[in-house]
């Protein structure tokens, strides 16, 4: 019944692949039929669902698989002629382009079909394999994956770009893929993180691969894997000023009837200027004032070792008068374009009751922002955007990111 079903589900995918839709074939095995310890004891077993301790996925040898089957369109097998360490890798061959192969895809329930808990380490790990072409070069990797939960619920669909590994394309020799899990988008796609059940692997156009090590790795502590150090290291987090005596790498820092942002020498708390922000949303057609500053040079940022420890600071005051709340929030955005938590500036924040005349510091730490729970990319965090709200005029200055430790 089971294959009935995905035969069923193959061709729901052939008929409907021309619209652009990614569907997912039902999986044709479970761990009630596969699992010997399940069929033993009638029950899962705990070291399997407790923690993440599954991290291979392929090291010799295909188990806990569907999909492998050789066809016209496709030739999966396992090679000890060529491999990157150990006795074996996984030699993929096929061709979507033959007639009946609109949908290729392969999956691994590679905790022997027991759902896997990964609520702990989406931030700080990756999926990473080794790779190499049969013969020549490929200046692109045709391969697709996304994850399914208990319920059939699917991540992101990530393709594997050149951000991942070093370098344009792949050739004969071993290169290292390396994706963070924070790129598959668990939790704003909703999937339970507690019951995770497959990883799919799904193939576009025509190649001939060997893949190898196929695994889960920890970025944080890796050692020996140089790409997943790049990842954890190589892209350390230096990119700390955001505003210090110009305007740079910013947007919406204009002079329109909503708004007055320039930078001024007269007033100033350190350094030759200071940013003069004037605004009043309650203008007509002032509904929305904005601005953004990509402080990277409109790169993004890996804030991933920074979360916890590390804080958004300025220094403030009015132009005159005194302000209880100002009126203006921060959030920061990812490459896509989800945002953070808004955090308004208020005393809780700085010292004393009030904003006034005279230069106040504020410090908002970033685990306010809410980076996590947001399901923000922290590999690719791009700019800071400023809300403004009701009317103010103030002066900013030394705006910077600092360790609190």
């Amino acid at each position: 019944m089971k294959k009935i079903t995905y035969i069923i589900g193959l061709a729901g995918i052939a008929i409907l692949s021309f619209g652009c839709v990614h569907l997912l074939p039902i999986p044709l095995d479970t761990a009630v039929d596969n699992d010997p310890y399940y069929i033993i004891n009638k029950t899962q077993n705990t070291d399997y669902v407790d923690k993440f301790t599954a991290t291979d996925i392929f090291t010799e040898d295909i188990k806990s698989t569907w999909g492998f089957e050789k066809d016209a369109c496709k030739n999966f097998t396992v090679s000890t002629d060529v491999k990157y360490q150990g006795d074996a890798s996984l030699s993929l061959e096929w061709d979507k382009s033959k007639k009946g192969c609109d949908w290729l895809g392969v999956g691994f329930a590679w905790n022997n079909w027991q759902n896997v808990d990964m609520s702990n380490i989406l931030d700080s790990w990756a999926v990473s394999f080794w790779i190499r072409t049969k013969t020549g070069k490929m200046p692109t990797i045709p391969l697709t994956f996304n994850f399914i939960d208990q319920t059939s619920k699917a991540t992101e669909y990530v393709s594997v770009s050149n951000k991942f590994y070093e370098g344009a394309g792949i050739d004969e020799n071993w290169k290292q893929v390396v994706i963070p899990l924070s790129y598959f988008k668990f939790k704003s796609k909703g999937l339970n993180l507690t019951e995770i059940t497959q990883l799919i692997m799904q193939f576009e156009g025509t190649a001939s691969i060997y893949i190898d090590e196929f695994k889960f790795i920890n970025t944080s502590t890796a050692k020996n894997n140089e790409t997943a150090k790049q990842m954890a290291n190589a892209t350390k987090f230096t990119a700390t000023d955001l505003f210090t005596d110009n305007i740079k790498n910013t947007w919406g820092f204009d002079k329109d009837a909503c708004r007055e942002f320039s930078v001024v020498n007269d007033i100033k708390k350190q350094g030759t200027s200071s940013l003069l922000l004037k605004w009043d949303k309650t203008q007509k057609g002032c509904d929305v004032i904005t601005a953004g500053i990509a402080w990277n040079n409109w790169n993004s940022v890996n804030m991933s070792g920074i979360i916890d420890t590390w804080a958004l600071h300025f220094w403030i005051r009015t132009k005159q008068g005194k302000m209880t709340n100002i009126p203006l929030s921060f959030n920061f955005i990812d490459d896509g374009n989800n945002t953070s938590e808004n955090i308004t500036i208020n005393n809780k924040y700085y010292k004393g009751a009030d904003i006034d005349e005279s230069w106040k510091e504020v410090t908002i730490p970033l685990s306010n922002f809410h980076f996590k729970e947001n399901d923000l990319n922290l590999f690719e965090i791009k700019q800071l955007t400023m809300i403004f709200e009701g009317s103010a005029e103030v002066y900013l200055d030394d705006m910077k990111l600092i360790n609190l430790k």
